[in-house]
């Protein structure tokens, strides 16, 4: 499967959830199905996005990079920086963390593959020829 088609089923579960919900009957059943719908499809859409905003996140993690060597300090102090910023996001959403799922996915999505990227250059980075 390609990422274009998920994104697009993402996009049009968000929507459909959306139209249902402003536009569908008032039927308690139906509402939550649309709620659920657009959380879900909300979710899909910052997953996939956050992959690619990932590799501009790499720049949060310079400071741990600078000041760090090579090993288990650096990676400890990687994830632990990355742990940190993510119970921000988790603080600053407490009040109605159900309809801000979207934004912990994406959090946490770019926060962690950002990080694996910043540990793991070797895999990603185009080889030398």
């Amino acid at each position: 499967m390609r990422w274009e088609w998920l994104l697009l089923g993402g996009l049009a579960g968000a929507l459909t959830g959306w139209l249902l919900r402003r536009y569908g009957p008032d039927v308690a059943r139906l509402q939550t199905a649309a709620r659920v719908l657009m959380i879900g499809g909300l979710s899909v859409v910052a997953a996939v996005t956050a992959l690619y905003v990932a590799f501009f996140a790499l720049l949060l993690y310079y400071p741990a990079v600078w000041a760090f060597d090579d090993g288990w300090p650096l990676t400890v102090a990687v994830y632990a920086q990355a742990a940190a910023m993510f119970g921000v996001v988790v603080i600053a959403v407490r009040r109605n963390v159900l309809s801000r799922l979207h934004v912990l996915v994406f959090a946490a999505t770019t926060l962690a593959f950002s990080a694996w990227l910043c540990l793991h250059p070797q895999e990603w980075l185009p080889h030398p020829s």
